[in-house]
């Protein structure tokens, strides 16, 4: 089995290697975002774009919840540091 449980995998990359070699069974398991705290400047850029409302910023720091997170991926699109990947 193919452990894809790095945080800086990113989601497309693990779905694509499972494929390749026959494994999909933890690329298709919910991953919601995850914040690389040394990137991340806590500007909300994140939170502001999340339509499920997941990301709040508290002490310049953005935290993703991974209740709410649904997998948009809206907040790696725009976060402009590239601190929100995949988790």
């Amino acid at each position: 089995m193919v452990n894809i449980s790095n945080p800086l995998i990113n989601i497309l990359q693990a779905k694509i290697l499972c494929s390749i070699i026959g494994e999909k069974r933890e690329a298709d398991l919910p991953m919601p975002a995850y914040v690389v705290r040394d990137l991340c400047a806590g500007c909300g850029a994140c939170a502001h774009v999340c339509p499920y409302k997941a990301i709040t910023v508290a002490a310049k720091l953005a935290t993703v919840d991974p209740g709410l997170c649904r997998e948009c991926e809206e907040c790696i699109f725009i976060c402009p540091n590239g601190a929100i990947t995949a988790a």
